[in-house]
């Protein structure tokens, strides 16, 4: 399971709440599955406290186990996927990222981006901020870089909701292959 040290208290709050809708528990039940006393789970509801990396692990197979989406699922999509991909919260910070990114999680995206694209990058990532981007669900661009000694990159970038925080999948798109002429 991967770790989601940058998932704020309200990412926590709500996961827990829907994990309960869906099971129909109590505090006390949840607090007795994650091992946990009823006033933890109350202070991880209300945002006061958010819980330990191993209530985390616990808190995402439970999620998990009752078909509740979690930045845990998301993430293993991310970090299986064959392709290119990753989740990045709406402050630069790679959450997830398959092994054909090239990225790792836990840093920024613009400290492992090649140096002759930042200043690209930081003027997409403007754009993104000031067009709205992070501010719903289902919204989508496209990164296109294109250099004279590197080639294209293409990318599309899609917003998504998860627990009331707007997270962005970024999947790298193949080259186009040449056009054959006849």
């Amino acid at each position: 399971m991967t770790e989601h040290a940058d998932a704020g208290p309200g990412y926590w709050s709500s996961l827990i709440l829907s994990i309960r809708r869906a099971r129909m528990w109590s505090q006390t039940t949840f607090a007795n599955e994650v091992d946990s006393s009823q006033e933890t789970v109350s202070r991880w509801e209300r945002g006061s406290v958010i819980p330990s990396r191993q209530k985390q692990h616990q808190i995402e197979r439970i999620a998990e186990a009752s078909n509740v989406s979690s930045l845990g699922g998301i993430s293993n999509i991310v970090r299986l996927s064959p392709y290119p991909m990753l989740l990045c919260d709406r402050n630069d910070h790679v959450i997830a990222a398959s092994d054909t990114s090239g990225f790792e999680p836990r840093r920024s995206v613009i400290s492992q981006t090649p140096g002759f694209q930042h200043a690209y990058y930081e003027e997409f990532s403007a754009q993104m901020k000031a067009d709205g981007f992070w501010d719903e669900s289902g919204q989508s661009r496209n990164y296109h870089f294109r250099s004279t000694t590197c080639g294209d990159f293409k990318a599309v970038l899609v917003s998504v909701r998860i627990h009331g925080s707007i997270y962005c999948v970024v999947q790298a798109m193949p080259p186009s292959p040449p056009v054959e002429q006849i």
